[in-house]
């Protein structure tokens, strides 16, 4: 995977899966702000991963993998945003 030096990226590790994510992208940066617009609503995806399909979350799952196929199901001309719902109110991306 190449990436470019002049963007912005996010990079999702887990035991499953390295996920990159170019927050320059228009989309993404508009779903990081929906999604951070959110706040205590996220409280019932707490230790679960989100993907987030313009501005809505339409999957979630005990994975990265899993959560991504499932949006990909119901939107696949889609790039889903994917990320995991911190417990703390700190987040690393």
């Amino acid at each position: 995977m190449k990436l470019n030096s002049k963007s912005i990226y996010s990079i999702i590790i887990n035991h499953e899966n390295l996920i990159v994510i170019d927050m320059t992208n228009k989309a993404f940066k508009s779903e990081y702000e929906y999604v951070m617009s959110l706040g205590d609503k996220l409280g019932e995806y707490v230790d679960q991963w989100i993907a987030v399909v313009d501005n809505k979350i339409v999957a979630k799952g005990d994975n990265a993998k899993e959560t991504f196929k499932k949006a990909k199901e119901c939107h696949p001309t889609k790039v889903p945003f994917i990320m995991k719902v911190p417990q703390d109110k700190v987040m690393v991306l």
